[in-house]
């Protein structure tokens, strides 16, 4: 199968490389327009490492595609999307993966004759690049869905064809269909709300959270009291309501030695998804009438650290 994955990061990487595992015709469409292959070396989950060499900003194996992965920051997604839709068929699906929300509000906005061929995805697959090498850390499950689009002023989705999914799934497992993507997308927000900013608050590794239970634990509430009031405006079931606290420390003690994507962006002084989490958190609760101090003081904090590395 002919696969195009936008962005290099790490989890592009890690995806490029087990297509590659499973024979497939892969290809990476990348910010640099002057690079015409990436190579990179990835250590897999057995710590075996790998050379790994694909072509790069392809227009003809961009048209060829029959699947597109779109794995970038969240900022960055629709400047990728406006750049590379008009090569892509009308007929590939393209799944955008990333963190945050926000993004398909835009999406809609912006190209409303693709919705039908954008799907969404959320995944815990954890991965993070070491100098030249890309660490796959974690496995994962990766959920994909589609946002319910208008069409003859019905709300309709397409769910994904049944043979793309089992070759997802087979290249890196699991990856699963859920008719309910956006309250995935919520959860996971959440899970990203209560670690990520904290990691860059404090400088440090998402076990180390676990000195500051009170503190998660406060913002767990608010986010709680937000989830309540999303249920009862229907963007969420009430027999998905889960215990954000608890949920948030199992991920903490699970991923102990990983340094979150946004401390490592913060570190690296690139640009962070503050935006699209904390941010995103926020704005949905005003709307709401909803108050949540501890999570505006958090956010203004990350972005006050972001301003000073920065100067």
């Amino acid at each position: 199968m002919e696969i195009t994955v936008i962005g290099a990061g790490a989890l592009g990487k890690i995806w490029l490389h087990y297509f590659a595992l499973k024979d497939h015709f892969i290809h990476s469409w990348i910010k640099d327009k002057n690079a015409s292959q990436i190579s990179y070396t990835i250590c897999d989950l057995g710590k075996i490492q790998t050379e790994v060499t694909c072509k790069a900003n392809d227009l003809v194996e961009l048209q060829k595609a029959e699947i597109v992965l779109l794995t970038l920051k969240a900022f960055s997604i629709v400047s990728a999307l406006q750049e590379s839709l008009p090569f892509i068929k009308k007929n590939t699906p393209i799944i955008v993966l990333h963190n945050g929300m926000g993004i398909s509000e835009k999406i809609s906005a912006l190209f409303p004759d693709r919705q039908h061929q954008i799907y969404y995805g959320i995944t815990t697959q954890a991965a993070y690049i070491e100098g030249k090498t890309v660490i796959h850390a974690a496995s994962g499950i990766t959920h994909i869905g589609q946002l319910p689009v208008i069409n003859n002023g019905k709300y309709s989705s397409h769910p994904l064809d049944s043979n793309l999914l089992k070759t997802l799934n087979k290249s890196l497992p699991h990856v699963k269909w859920t008719d309910n993507i956006k309250s995935q997308q919520w959860h996971k927000l959440a899970i990203n709300a209560l670690i990520n900013p904290l990691t860059v608050k404090y400088q440090c590794k998402n076990g180390e959270l676990l000195n500051y239970r009170a503190e998660i634990e406060g913002l767990a509430l608010e986010l709680t009291l937000l989830f309540e009031k999303l249920t009862r405006v229907g963007e969420l079931f009430s027999d998905e309501r889960v215990d954000l606290f608890e949920n948030a420390l199992d991920v903490i003690e699970k991923t102990s030695n990983n340094y979150s994507s946004m401390y490592q962006d913060y570190v690296g002084e690139r640009p962070t998804e503050i935006d699209y989490i904390t941010g995103y958190i926020l704005r949905v609760a005003e709307q709401l009438n909803i108050n949540m101090p501890l999570h505006n003081a958090l956010y203004q904090c990350v972005n006050q650290k972001v301003l000073t590395i920065s100067e």
